[in-house]
């Protein structure tokens, strides 16, 4: 029996006059294919089913092919603040401009995804511009492009952040000055998005912009030239994750005075540019994940207005730089996965810390981000750590003497290595103290007895001081120096 659910939206949503937030959503994915590929059907919204919501605030529609009808509808809700498109299909034929109304309107995002959609014959033609540009109140823009879209990008005066997503490097036109953009997002999509495989060259226009003061670029390959452009800007973020950067320098962002974020995660970059960098005061978020340095870069120290480090997933060793305990707003560090070994930082400021496996740290000291974290304590400097360790020995009992009445069982033998002593054996010479023998401030020793070259002359009456030659008669605490 066919499941008797719904196979259109129902148009009694109409009847919901109060409502603020509604998501209209239809999937139907098939794979027509046997490697990777992915198509899907897109429904259809009746006429009348979206009229009456004019208290609707925030509306998010999936899988559907828009009509005049569906346009003109939406164009009527007045307190409209949000509108989210994903794998939808917008013709160029459909009027959009009544969309220009909604004067409240002032985010606009529009997804799809990567493959093809049945029932839709020119279906690479997924986003015209005229739907894009039909609002000037339009602030915040989100872009998903999965076929050879270009973008336009015009009559928009008040747009202050842009999204680009796509799988190959977009066409992006930008006919007129964009004052108002402060916030600037380009990501390469293909085979994973930021932890993507490949990359691509980056060819985009970095004009007209001239109040950019946010950029973020994912999964391309920089030029020298794009750099250029790049650092023409006085940011206060730069992120570049995913990127190639190993034909470019890193001077220009030196002049970024007024640059608070540095973002470098995942990228391909050579240890040694990082040398370029000096005089970043105002960095307080520093970013270098996953970018196969084996060392803190040396700029790092100079940042004193540091609040948070993510240097996680890297080759760094040895110990932490002390320096760190002396940044009064470090608020946030995360080191996991690399290979530091001494002691935590103990800076006060810090409320979140992450030093997952580093096996070789010790805690300096108990505080609340440490707490949940396996990290074995430090010794006090102080006083040396006793462990003492014990190991099982059997040793070799001539056959002589198996059988005597009292056989020797194992036992277990604690080695004495104290620093301390060594040195006071240091102090007197070699010729003083000999394997066996004592120096003239040790208290008495046991006879020694020579060992017979002849285990038959062995008798069980030397086997008590057979036991203490071969392994003693006493346990020793081993002192470890801290």
């Amino acid at each position: 029996m066919e499941h008797p659910g719904y196979s259109e939206f129902p148009t009694a949503i109409n009847k919901l006059k109060s409502l603020e937030t509604l998501i209209l959503s239809y999937s139907n994915l098939i794979h027509p294919c046997s490697g990777d590929c992915l198509s899907q059907y897109l429904t259809t919204i009746q006429k009348d089913t979206l009229k009456n919501l004019e208290n609707l605030k925030t509306l998010t529609i999936e899988g559907v092919i828009f009509s005049q009808d569906n346009i003109d509808e939406i164009s009527k809700m007045k307190n409209l603040e949000t509108l989210y498109l994903y794998t939808t299909y917008l013709s160029d034929t459909i009027n959009y401009s009544s969309i220009g109304d909604l004067e409240k309107l002032t985010t606009l995002n529009v997804y799809h995804v990567s493959g093809s959609y049945e029932n839709v014959d020119d279906y690479k033609k997924l986003i015209p511009n005229s739907f894009i540009t039909s609002n000037k109140n339009i602030k915040n823009l989100t872009i998903a492009l999965f076929s050879d879209d270009n973008v336009v990008l015009e009559n928009v005066p008040k747009l202050e952040k842009l999204n680009i997503y796509a799988d190959f490097m977009p066409n992006v036109e930008i006919k007129e000055n964009l004052e108002k953009l402060n916030e600037l997002h380009l990501q390469f999509l293909s085979q994973g998005g930021e932890y993507a495989t490949k990359q691509i060259n980056l060819k985009f226009n970095f004009s007209k912009m001239e109040n950019l003061k946010s950029l973020y670029l994912a999964g391309y390959i920089l030029s020298e030239e794009n750099m250029k452009a790049i650092t023409s800007y006085n940011l206060d973020s730069l992120s570049l994750v995913n990127c190639i950067l190993t034909d470019v320098t890193l001077e220009g962002i030196n002049k970024m005075s007024d640059l608070s974020t540095l973002v470098f995660d995942y990228s391909e970059i050579e240890e040694e540019k990082f040398d370029a960098l000096k005089n970043l005061n105002n960095i307080t978020s520093l970013s270098l994940k996953r970018i196969n340095i084996n060392k803190i870069p040396d700029f790092v120290s100079s940042l004193t207005n540091l609040q948070s480090l993510d240097i996680e997933n890297n080759n760094l060793s040895g110990e932490i730089p002390e320096y760190l305990n002396s940044f009064p707003q470090l608020k946030e560090i995360k080191f996991a996965s690399n290979n530091f070994e001494g002691k935590t930082l103990t800076n006060p400021s810090l409320k979140h810390c992450d030093y997952f496996r580093n096996t070789l740290l010790c805690l300096a000291k108990e505080m609340e981000c440490t707490k949940g974290q396996d990290i074995k304590p430090c010794s006090n400097n102080d006083e040396p750590i006793t462990r003492t360790i014990t190991e099982t020995i059997k040793p070799t009992i001539p056959s002589e003497l198996e059988d005597t009445e009292d056989p020797l069982d194992y036992e277990q033998v604690v080695v004495d290595t104290d620093d301390e002593n060594d040195d006071d054996r240091e102090g007197r010479g070699e010729d003083e103290v000999e394997e066996g023998g004592r120096g003239e401030d040790d208290e008495e020793q046991p006879e020694i007895v020579q060992k017979h070259d002849n285990p038959k002359e062995f008798d069980s009456q030397m086997l008590d001081v057979w036991k203490k030659l071969h392994v003693g008669d006493e346990t020793k605490e081993q002192q470890l120096p801290s």
